[in-house]
Parts: C-alpha cells; structure tokens; sequence
C-alpha cells in the first residue's frame, strides 16, 4: 500500500478506530491510555486492509475492526502479562471493569454514574449466569455488531438472534 493511500485509510476510519479503544478503556484499569490502543489498532488497520479478501464472506471494516479490537486485546493481555510476571486467563481478566462508582472519571456517559454499586454487582452477576451464546451476543452487540454480523459469528439465525436478544433482556431486567 503505498503511503499516501495508507494515509487516506488511516484519516478516514482513525475516528471509529478511536471509538472502539474509547469503548475498551472504560473496561481497562485507568493505566491503560486510549492513544496507546489507537496506535495499536491504527497498525493493525494497516496490516488487515493489505491481508483482506473479497471472498472471505465478510465486510472489509468487519474484517478490519476484529483485526483492531483483537490487537488491542492482545496488547492489554500482553502488558498485564508483563506486569504481573506471568501469564493471564486472556480477555476473562478484563470482564470485570471497575464499577461506575469506583471510577465515575472514566464512566462514557452520566447515566452510568447513576447506577448505584450495587445495581451495577446486580448486573455483573446476571450476566455472569447468561448462558455462553447470550454473553457472546451482548457482547457483540455492546462492540456494535449488527444482528445480521452478530448471527454469522455465532452461527445461527437472524430469528434466533431476536430470541436471545429478548431472553438477554428478560434476564437482565428481572
């Protein structure tokens, strides 16, 4: 790809690309910058956009985001790894972020400050007892996939996909 090419990719997707390491640092300790995730999701723009393929049965910016988000995730499981001086469960350390009232600094809108420690621990275990497929689909959903990505990923149904969103939220909301 040559440089001004690269540029143009880098300048048109850099805000969604920020937006997905803005929505992963409120999961991450406070240690953790944004522009250190952008970095690393910007290389990883580069290095997916010349690896995809048409036939892969996926969108380019499908493709590219997983490649992103996955690089990110392997660079906070690397600096955890590094800190801790040993290895790490992966991405199962970070499914526990701070509660909003333990960090309302980094909370991504007011009305997560409103969420009382307690309601938030409610949650966090309600969705720690959703069955594996339902987890998959919040959190697929939360990183902004659409039902019709989200059913490919998974394997199954866009009907099916309607059920779990509606078992999810019955689970949750009860």
């Amino acid at each position: 790809m040559e440089i001004p090419e690269r540029n143009l990719l880098i300048e048109r997707y850099l805000p969604k690309i920020r937006g997905i390491a803005r929505q992963l640092s409120y999961r991450l300790p406070s240690s953790f910058e944004v522009e250190d995730l952008v970095q690393i999701a910007v290389v990883a723009l580069i290095e997916a956009s010349e690896r995809y393929k048409e036939d892969t049965g996926s969108s380019w910016w499908s493709f590219v985001r997983d490649r992103c988000y996955g690089s990110m995730i392997n660079f906070v499981d690397g600096e955890i790894r590094r800190v801790k001086g040993g290895e790490t469960n992966g991405f199962s350390s970070l499914t526990n972020p701070p509660l909003p009232s333990e960090a309302p600094d980094r909370s991504p809108n007011p009305e997560c400050q409103a969420i009382t420690h307690e309601q938030a621990r409610l949650l966090i275990r309600r969705i720690g007892r959703l069955p594996k497929k339902h987890r998959a689909y919040l959190r697929l959903k939360v990183d902004g996939r659409t039902h019709s990505e989200i059913a490919r990923r998974l394997g199954v149904s866009l009907p099916r996909i309607s059920q779990i969103k509606t078992k999810v939220r019955e689970e949750l909301v009860a």
